[in-house]
């Protein structure tokens, strides 16, 4: 008999000790910057949160809400000071952690699996040292596990709660970061497909079968519309536009137009840009989003080749690695050896799951297929897509490299019941593992080269 998600959690106890230990490590990490004000994008979230606890939100959303509205109860409650505010943020990691392995045991169905997927996302460095600012990655990293765990429970066991997880969920994590949008058609495929195969009543007549089936879309696109329809609605009314944040046409007349580099195409919109830019972008932004978009779309159509090489340079920069706290830490006065530790530990912890993840992928430690799997990499792919067309950094992977730690704690697992030596012989002789490993490192070292080439941008 198939193993269930409840037979794959781990204990109660070993559950708290991940949990724990999670608290730990983010305490350790916020620790140093906790005195210090949010910059930069939590900066930004924070500010929009304290502007809907105290409902002065009245602008159209330049950033797209559901960050801020994950803090703003809490602003409202505790107040809206930045220690609050990475107080909170460090509470969602842990949260993120517990998520992880909601995802590993929904996914999986492996105790063992389950119990180190938590330990592998209560360590991720990258995690852990994000953990103190109000960032939209780690929400959305926590609303697409959730999405996905729901998922796969409303798909066995067919009850309407399940399916209203997942619309919630769905719907959350379009507003906090509107690049998901193509996941959400993905539940309402499964409705009319897998869950016909795993029907609670097989024996009913086709009516019935229907009517559980409309039923469950019903449901499903009520929990997405209840975060998607008042976010559009508030930006219709303020003259913007069926949009969930009028940032998307920035970013994507950033990453498109003649002054765009070909790899670190986010360089624009870090400020590296020179007059000729400035004055280019003035112009164009002064007819508004649609300018914006329309000039970018004009630059694709022109030129094609260009377009696709830049798309080419984005799908590989996605994979670079994580330097998230050591770009902040730079800026402030930090000594030039503890940034460099805190970015070879981001990096590194990323370099050592990544190759845990290309191991449970490929070669002799992949992890055994099944449609739980196969919905888990259409994800990854779909998620993915988005970055191609605007710009795109390492930072974005984050919420896949969530998804995907299940994945590299089923290698790992694979790895200690072989055991070292035998697992490092099977390795050599995976020419598909070897071959994609060696990729992924070349990618680093091209990231590596272009992010020491514009400074960190």
């Amino acid at each position: 008999m198939a193993k269930t998600q409840t037979s794959a959690w781990p204990r109660k106890r070993a559950i708290v000790q991940v949990l724990a230990l999670a608290a730990v490590t983010r305490a350790a990490a916020t620790a140093p910057v906790f005195g210090r004000a949010l910059t930069s994008d939590p900066l930004s979230y924070f500010q929009q949160a304290s502007e809907f606890a105290h409902g002065s939100a009245g602008k159209a959303f330049y950033w797209p809400p559901g960050t801020s509205m994950a803090f703003a109860p809490w602003v409202a409650l505790l107040g809206d000071s930045h220690q609050t505010a990475r107080i909170v943020a460090c509470a969602y990691g842990i949260l993120l952690v517990l998520a992880v392995m909601w995802l590993a045991a929904a996914i999986v169905r492996d105790r063992s699996i389950t119990l180190m997927a938590g330990y592998l996302a209560a360590f991720y460095p990258p995690a852990v040292f994000m953990a103190g600012d109000p960032q939209s990655q780690i929400v959305a990293a926590i609303a697409v596990c959730c999405m996905l765990s729901s998922l796969v429970s409303a798909v066995e066991f067919r009850r309407w709660w399940w399916w209203m997880l997942c619309g919630l969920s769905s719907g959350f994590l379009a507003v906090t970061r509107p690049a998901t949008l193509l996941l959400i058609p993905v539940p309402f495929v499964f409705i009319f497909f897998r869950a016909r195969r795993h029907s609670t009543n097989p024996g009913a007549p086709e009516h019935i079968r229907r009517r559980e089936r409309f039923a469950a879309i019903t449901v499903l696109a009520l929990g997405q519309l209840l975060f998607i329809v008042p976010v559009v609605a508030h930006n219709i009314d303020q003259g913007a536009g069926p949009t969930l944040a009028t940032n998307d046409a920035v970013n994507l007349f950033l990453g498109n137009n003649r002054y765009t580099p070909l790899y670190w195409t986010s360089s624009l919109a870090s400020g590296h840009r020179d007059e000729p830019f400035n004055s280019y972008y003035d112009n164009v932004r002064s007819q508004g989003d649609a300018g914006l978009r329309s000039a970018a779309l004009d630059y694709v159509k022109a030129h094609p080749a260009e377009s696709a090489l830049r798309s080419a340079n984005r799908a590989r920069a996605f994979w670079g690695f994580d330097y998230y706290r050591a770009a902040d830490l730079r800026s402030s006065d930090w000594p030039t050896a503890g940034v460099l530790l805190v970015l070879m530990l981001e990096a590194g912890g990323f370099l050592v799951a990544g190759f845990f993840v290309i191991g449970g992928t490929v070669g002799p430690f992949a992890i055994v297929r099944s449609w739980r799997v196969w919905l888990l990499y259409a994800t990854v792919l779909l998620l993915w897509i988005p970055y191609l067309i605007s710009f795109s950094v390492g930072i974005y992977h984050f919420p896949v490299m969530m998804l995907l730690l299940p994945v590299a704690a089923a290698a790992m697992h694979r790895v200690a019941s072989f055991g070292v030596k035998t697992s490092l012989r099977a390795a050599f002789r995976s020419r598909a593992l070897i071959i994609a490993l060696l990729c992924f490192a070349a990618i680093q070292v091209e990231y590596a080269y272009w992010l020491v080439k514009f400074g960190g941008a």
